[in-house]
């Protein structure tokens, strides 16, 4: 998908979700003497399509009874990038300590490094800077409250 193409569908969403909010104009309410309800349209919506075509990063892990998610709303590339993780239990989210992220290249021993993610909330922040384009695997290590530690891995290729 060119440039372009997805400019126009992340304007068309940021349309229709200032559309379905703004004035109180969601919820049931009537159009020309029908009952409308413009929450229908970004429910319905298939947003993990939109999300594959605006190439951004978004990985759903599970490590024990959490799941644990990283995202990026901007399409990763070499150099800074913006990242964060979110964990839930039982389909909450929950707050975790010591967390660290190990980033490296599989196939160049020595491209490696650890972030301590800053937490905001129910968010946990980092800035990841990618030195080349590549495959970089991740390992994301924390502890829960009982203190049990938790592992879990993906990956993320820059091309």
């Amino acid at each position: 998908m060119n440039k372009l193409s997805t400019i126009i569908l992340g304007l068309s969403f940021l349309s229709v979700s200032a559309f379905a909010g703004s004035n109180g104009h969601m919820g049931n309410h009537m159009h020309e003497g029908k009952m409308t309800n413009h929450m229908s349209v970004m429910k319905d919506m298939d947003h993990s399509e939109m999300m594959k075509d605006m190439k951004i990063y978004h990985h759903i892990m599970k490590s024990s009874s959490y799941m644990v998610t990283l995202d990026s709303i901007k399409p990763l590339k070499d150099g800074k990038n913006n990242m964060s993780l979110m964990f839930s239990k039982n389909s909450k989210f929950t707050k975790v300590k010591d967390l660290s992220v190990k980033f490296f290249m599989p196939s160049m021993p020595g491209m490696d490094f650890v972030l301590k993610p800053k937490q905001m909330g129910k968010i946990h922040n980092m800035i990841v800077n990618f030195s080349m384009m590549g495959q970089w695997d991740y390992e994301i290590m924390f502890k829960s409250f009982d203190g049990k530690k938790h592992i879990t891995k993906g990956s993320v290729n820059l091309k």
